[in-house]
């Protein structure tokens, strides 16, 4: 999947209404659409993992992943069949955001500008 066609899907699951995040703030934890974001941002965090930068509108995506993620391990209830998934889904993506902006040089050793 190209770069641009990797950033609409991340796009479609969290700015769309029927996206993800749009039926997850629904309480629906529609089990496709969170794989294909997960799978999206798997894809992503591929592209860009020897880059120092991410693309902003995929910033203030990962932002909202993290916010209705974590509103969601509240507001569903504790006896619902869907507490472990939301539990589950919630450390997936937050590993996956982790990956995708943490810069390379964070892996190895840090560049001479920072160690002052």
């Amino acid at each position: 999947m190209k770069y641009n066609s990797v950033i609409q899907s991340i796009m479609i699951e969290c700015i769309a209404p029927s996206g993800f995040l749009g039926q997850l703030r629904g309480g629906v934890f529609d089990r496709t659409r969170y794989s294909a974001l997960v799978e999206a941002l798997a894809k992503y965090a591929a592209i860009v993992q020897d880059e120092d930068t991410v693309d902003r509108t995929v910033a203030y995506c990962l932002y909202q992943i993290e916010i209705e993620s974590s509103a969601a391990l509240s507001y569903y209830p504790r006896d619902s069949d869907d507490e472990q998934t939301i539990q589950d889904a919630y450390y997936e993506l937050t590993t996956l955001i982790v990956n995708i902006v943490t810069p390379p040089y964070m892996y190895g050793d840090l560049p001479d500008w920072l160690d002052k």
